[in-house]
């Protein structure tokens, strides 16, 4: 007859709108129990020790040297045409994306920074709604469980007519009902209090970022315009001589990012994979990747590795 609040410390981890993924066992019934077993996983470590690592490693060296052929062939191309014009327009559109490059990194590390504060900060709220709930459905069942087993005795011990048989099965069905309303109304409430509590805290973090782009923005516009002048000011480096054409270079490059974007996501599906299977192996309900804010969690990194191993 109990019910545990599992499904709702489920709910409490998924709240945040800038929280980080995690693996989740599948729900084995409509009521949840009582466990709120938590793990952990350094998804960094564990997608480096992955055995097919090292090729990324490789693959990445290769297209540098591509990369690299690529330009010096550009830089010839320019050269020949002794047009300055070229050379800067060729290097501004090359620094450009690199800054962009640069700026989308940045931007995704001061998420991650705020991400990991916020889950931080909101852990022992999201904790005491936890045990809140827990302690409304154990006096729910105080309330509705000796009725409902003076119901289930009497349906077996006495000799009763149909129609009373009837009523007591409606009866102890209008308990039943009761309770499941009275803990879903209750799940409503809480999760309507910690996103009340949430608000102020998603508020502050967007402007945080917002700001902290704004800043990014100037340092990279004053940055772009120092390269530039330096462009202007040197002359070209000289030519070294590659294999193939430019439209074949850049091709091959092109097939080489591809490549080197499938095994990542091979890997990090592989990860992903063991990552689930030990959770389920270890009776977890929530593995988080990259948190180390909660100290009665699991570090499952080490397992998954080994699996990875395997």
């Amino acid at each position: 007859m109990r019910r545990s609040v599992t499904g709702f410390c489920l709910l409490m981890l998924t709240a945040l709108v800038l929280a980080p993924g995690c693996f989740k066992q599948p729900a084995q019934e409509t009521k949840p129990s009582v466990v709120n077993s938590f793990g952990i996983i350094d998804l960094q470590k564990a997608t480096e020790a992955h055995p097919k690592y090292p090729e990324v490693a490789g693959l990445q060296k290769q297209l540098n040297t591509l990369v690299f052929q690529i330009n010096q062939r550009q830089s010839s191309m320019l050269r020949d045409t002794a047009t300055l014009a070229s050379v800067e327009s060729s290097a501004a559109a090359g620094l450009q994306k690199t800054l962009e490059h640069e700026f989308q990194s940045r931007m995704a590390a001061k998420q991650e920074e705020i991400n990991t504060r916020l889950e931080k900060s909101s852990l022992q709220f999201r904790r005491a709604l936890i045990d809140e709930m827990k302690a409304f459905e154990e006096e729910v069942d105080r309330q509705i469980e000796p009725q409902l087993i003076n119901i289930q005795l009497k349906m077996r011990t006495l000799q009763l007519t149909q129609e009373e048989k009837t009523a007591l099965q409606q009866n102890f069905e209008k308990l039943q009902k009761e309770r499941t309303d009275r803990l879903r109304l209750r799940e409503q409430q809480l999760h309507a209090k910690l996103e009340t509590w949430l608000a102020p805290q998603r508020r502050a973090a967007d402007q945080e970022l917002s700001a902290f782009a704004q800043q990014l923005q100037l340092e990279l516009a004053q940055k772009e315009a120092a390269q530039k002048d330096q462009f202007a000011a040197r002359a070209l480096p000289p030519f070294t001589a590659a294999d193939g054409s430019l439209p074949e270079l850049q091709m091959r490059a092109d097939r080489k990012q591809q490549e080197i974007a499938g095994l990542k996501e091979e890997i990090l599906r592989d990860v992903r994979d063991k990552t689930a299977k030990v959770a389920i192996s270890m009776q977890l309900d929530v593995v988080l990747a990259n948190i180390l804010v909660n100290s009665s969690a699991i570090d499952i990194t080490g397992n998954v590795i080994a699996e990875l191993k395997k």
